[in-house]
């Protein structure tokens, strides 16, 4: 079976290797590759640099955009020779069982190769779009685009999936539609008595919509008592030192490190703390909950359907006070090795590699046929 994937719009190994994600993002398809002898092809939006990356998948083939287009520096112009894209690769497209478009954004891309060849397609979506840009109070013009993307994929796409239940709601009865939540390594459960009792992670980038201001409001004037330790990068990491100094927190931000070097990182902590204002099916939450973390998640819908409440996790309205009481009432509860471990084995029975690999192979055969 040969499978065509198509990167995000605008994403290269490039992209993903500088963000420290290539070997994770790749490790689906090598576990494919390898237990069901699938062939890859995948499209990039890179140049001859993304030929040079050792993928580690028998028999794969890269094909960056940019060796076959010139890359144009006008968005605009590059949007517009995305359409060229099907006509380039018409030849690798023939070859193909099945087109794998790797998220919404880009998905004009394979619909137009599976209306112009005939081919079948699965569409994988992280999150909604349409829904994510009016959290984000885009234009009215990029929204209509985002809603218009969205019900377009959904008439072309054989499958259409989506990572949260949240999401699979908001997008209404279809049968095309199907529920395949991220996926996490697994790790060994460390020592829950051998973690931090006073530092605090959150991992996410610094936007508005990860909602760290409201974080650090929730522990001011603990400095000395209390730490609190960010990994991630972005436009807010100034305003949040500056925020920190002036609430009297112990704040260090910590640049993105390599995925494989993160997912350590979680294990040394006890408490992982999210105040997301909303989510498509987070992955940190979920690194969390399988390295053993006690997560304390604001209680917005695609964090509910991941937590159930004081079993696996904690949930806590966003409104001032909330965290702070809640972290004191359970910081020194003995249930928390209990929670810690119900966390890990919630995570270890629904998001390991293996179980997305043996739906996503079992969804290429039901519309390569």
């Amino acid at each position: 079976m040969e499978i065509i994937v198509f990167s995000t719009y605008g994403y290269s190994f490039e992209t993903w290797n500088r963000s420290g994600t290539l070997i994770r993002e790749l490790d689906l398809y090598k576990k494919m590759n390898e237990e069901f002898k699938v062939n890859f092809t995948f499209i990039t939006y890179g140049d001859n640099k993304d030929l040079d990356f050792d993928i580690d998948i028998k028999g794969a083939k890269v094909i960056p955009i940019y060796s076959l287009i010139k890359y144009d520096k006008n968005r605009i112009i590059r949007y517009i020779n995305s359409f060229r894209i099907p006509f380039k690769i018409k030849h690798l497209i023939k070859k193909g069982d099945v087109l794998h478009q790797h998220q919404l954004l880009g998905s004009w891309v394979p619909v137009l190769c599976k209306i112009l060849y005939k081919k079948k397609l699965l569409i994988r979506t992280g999150y909604d779009m349409y829904e994510f840009s009016k959290h984000q109070k885009k234009s009215l013009l990029i929204k209509l685009l985002y809603k218009m993307l969205t019900k377009i994929t959904l008439i072309f796409s054989d499958i259409y999936t989506v990572t949260s239940a949240s999401d699979k709601k908001l997008l209404k009865e279809n049968k095309k539609i199907k529920f395949r939540p991220n996926w996490v390594y697994e790790t060994d459960l460390y020592k829950f008595d051998n973690r931090f009792n006073n530092r605090l992670l959150s991992v996410g980038r610094l936007e508005d919509q990860k909602n760290y201001e409201y974080l650090l409001q929730e522990f001011k004037n603990t400095r000395g008592e209390l730490t609190i330790d960010i990994y991630g990068s972005g436009q807010n990491f100034e305003s949040l030192n500056n925020l920190a100094t002036e609430l009297d927190v112990d704040l260090n931000i910590y640049e993105n490190l390599n995925h494989n070097e993160l997912v350590k990182i979680y294990s040394n902590y006890k408490f992982y703390i999210t105040s997301s204002l909303y989510e498509g099916n987070p992955k940190t939450v979920l690194e969390a909950m399988s390295s053993g973390c006690i997560v304390l998640a604001s209680s917005i819908p695609n964090h509910s359907e991941i937590i159930e409440n004081e079993q696996n996790g904690y949930l806590y309205d966003l409104v001032d006070n909330n965290l702070s009481n809640l972290f004191s009432k359970i910081k020194d509860d003995n249930n928390l090795t209990r929670v810690s471990k119900k966390a890990f084995d919630d995570i270890s029975k629904n998001n390991s590699l293996d179980l997305l690999v043996s739906k996503t192979y079992k969804d290429y055969l039901s519309i390569a046929k």
